[in-house]
């Protein structure tokens, strides 16, 4: 690792307690949003216990530039795959100032070693670790302890110490990128559908399932006023999961992953990073109808998703 690092944070206002719910972001791979629908049942039956983004954009190719943008509102300038050491601020350090808990789950990441920074072991890959470029987090070993295996998450759940925030990362072939939107389809349908209706994970829970970025690559300039200088022209599958978002319903304004960003901000009260992040907008699902309980979405979601 090399690289002097920032200790600047820019806030739109100083952070404070906030009674948010907690927020659980699942990151796939390498398809569009008509791609992921066609290929797979589960992920229209996730649109249809969910919210889904029907103009979610990434912001640009190669992936691990679209993992820096949801979580440091910038590709900073670069375009690479490369194992990157970055010291600027990003969405770890918010957190950490406003005192919420967060945690990176990760498969394949290797299990007793608690800051591996190696480019790849197994399925796992740093460039797809949405905090694995940031040294704000890889210099300090108690913050970098917070990427863990992805088997933890279960446990975390078992034991009631779920944190409120967190990323949580497939492997290789499990997230598409080495298999397809079909294979990620099975997985979701037999890995995330139990989850999605246990209410110790769902109970207070919204849970977004996205694609780092279409399968072309392609994209497109935007006028400067809007989100991005550029993002991505074929939308990505993106859909929100959880008992304080309308099942079946759809929100078809622009959004990306600075939308993202933004919306984890104000989720938690964080401020922003003074990046893309402060322009952006965040996503407003529909909620629930009035009186709808977090009871009835998890027997609703039960119903959807236990479809062989």
């Amino acid at each position: 690792m090399s690289g002097s690092i920032s200790t600047a944070l820019s806030l739109d206002s100083p952070p404070c307690a906030s009674s948010a719910p907690a927020l659980l972001i699942v990151v796939l791979e390498n398809a569009g949003l008509e791609q992921a629908l066609a290929s797979h049942p589960a992920f229209r039956d996730l649109a249809r216990a969910g919210c889904l983004m029907t103009d979610y954009r990434g912001i640009t190719a190669p992936s691990q530039c679209n993992y820096w943008a949801m979580t440091g509102g910038s590709t900073f300038g670069r375009r690479t795959n490369e194992s990157v050491d970055l010291p600027d601020t990003s969405v770890f350090d918010l957190l950490d100032r406003a005192g919420v808990d967060w945690k990176v789950y990760l498969e394949d990441y290797p299990d007793g070693e608690r800051c591996f920074t190696g480019p790849r072991r197994a399925g796992y890959v740093r460039k797809h670790n949405p905090a694995g470029s940031y040294l704000r987090v890889l210099t300090d070993p108690r913050r970098c302890a917070r990427q863990v295996p992805a088997s933890q998450l279960k446990r975390d759940i078992a034991a009631g110490a779920l944190p409120r925030f967190a990323f949580y990362v497939p492997d290789q072939r499990n997230n598409g990128h080495d298999t397809g939107p079909a294979y990620t389809g099975e997985y979701l349908r037999h890995h995330w559908f139990p989850l999605l209706a246990d209410p110790a994970l769902m109970r207070d829970r919204t849970v977004v399932f996205t694609y780092d970025e279409n399968e072309t690559g392609e994209r497109v300039p935007v006028p400067a006023s809007l989100l991005a200088p550029e993002r991505q022209r074929a939308p990505i599958f993106t859909v929100l999961v959880g008992p304080a978002v309308q099942p079946g319903s759809t929100v078809g304004t622009t959004h990306d992953h600075y939308s993202l960003l933004r919306t984890v901000e104000e989720s938690f009260n964080l401020g922003h990073l003074g990046r893309r992040d402060a322009l952006a907008r965040r996503i407003n699902a529909p909620a629930p109808s009035s009186g709808a309980s977090p009871g009835a979405y998890l027997r609703m979601c039960s119903r959807i998703l236990r479809r062989p």
